[in-house]
């Protein structure tokens, strides 16, 4: 159980910085503590503003959904069909025009999620599902880009097998 100043933070480093502020909803008294086991993703977005990806925790998951912030921003909001309760593994990648890409890997159907915002960031795509190599041992890492447009997406996913090395996995959208 978490205490009240678990959570993720973030802080300018430049001179002229407000202080730290705390992304919503992502720690607190009573709440299962997502760190180290979810990681975080940041990226700037074209038109302004960083943002942030990270694991919702409740009381008994530790990522009972995916939040997208703009950081310093007093909400955040609920990725879309991120809730299966077994949900992590986030990425979040900046694209041309304002969109940004979220990702994430959903434990319970081995498959990445990937939804794509509108040009403000205020809203989101229609969620689409990635399916990585089967069979699937374990899975360890995401990283996307989308600088130049196509969502690229990087996996490091674990086989199954004695002696087996980590395989990466490489998938690219045609957005």
């Amino acid at each position: 159980s978490g205490t009240a100043t678990m959570g993720y933070w973030v802080d300018k480093i430049f001179t002229g910085a407000s202080g730290m502020r705390k992304a919503p909803g992502s720690g607190g008294k009573g709440l299962n503590n997502s760190q180290p086991l979810q990681p975080v993703a940041l990226a700037a977005r074209a038109g302004g503003g960083t943002y942030m990806v990270y694991c919702v925790p409740t009381k008994t998951l530790t990522c009972g959904h995916v939040a997208l912030w703009r950081a310093g921003a007093t909400t955040a909001m609920q990725v879309p069909g991120s809730a299966s309760e077994q949900d992590g593994r986030v990425a979040l990648a900046a694209a041309p025009g304002g969109h940004l890409w979220v990702l994430w890997f959903d434990y319970h159907s081995n498959v990445i999620h990937a939804v794509q915002t509108n040009a403000a960031a205020t809203g989101f795509g229609k969620v689409l599902t990635i399916s990585p190599p089967t069979p699937l041992n374990a899975f360890d890492g995401l990283q996307a880009n989308a600088s130049t447009g196509p969502l690229s997406i990087v996996a490091l996913a674990w086989q199954p097998g004695t002696g087996s090395s980590p395989a990466y996995f490489f998938a690219q959208t045609g957005n």
